[in-house]
């Protein structure tokens, strides 16, 4: 059996979807926290950017193919574009 993936961390409520990005460097995580969490891929139980926007919980999200940018949504019924160009 495969081992389980160490816990995502940061939110304070359900995560709901999680997404690496096209480089596999960085993992999106959403939750009904009400906020997106972008963790370093390596080490995705220390909490990195948090992206808050959203009135209701995150639902999904996206990386845009060239990793310069986040779609997420939420039960808010809006979609909120991030630029989280990374170095």
């Amino acid at each position: 059996a495969d081992a389980a993936a160490p816990p995502l961390t940061g939110h304070t409520d359900e995560v709901r979807a999680v997404s690496y990005s096209p480089c596999g460097a960085f993992l999106l995580s959403c939750s009904d926290d009400a906020t997106a969490i972008i963790h370093k891929g390596a080490s995705p139980q220390e909490p990195g950017e948090t992206l808050r926007g959203h009135q209701d919980p995150v639902r999904c999200g996206a990386w845009a193919s060239s990793g310069l940018r986040v779609a997420t949504g939420g039960d808010d019924a809006s979609v909120r574009l991030w630029d989280v160009a990374r170095s």
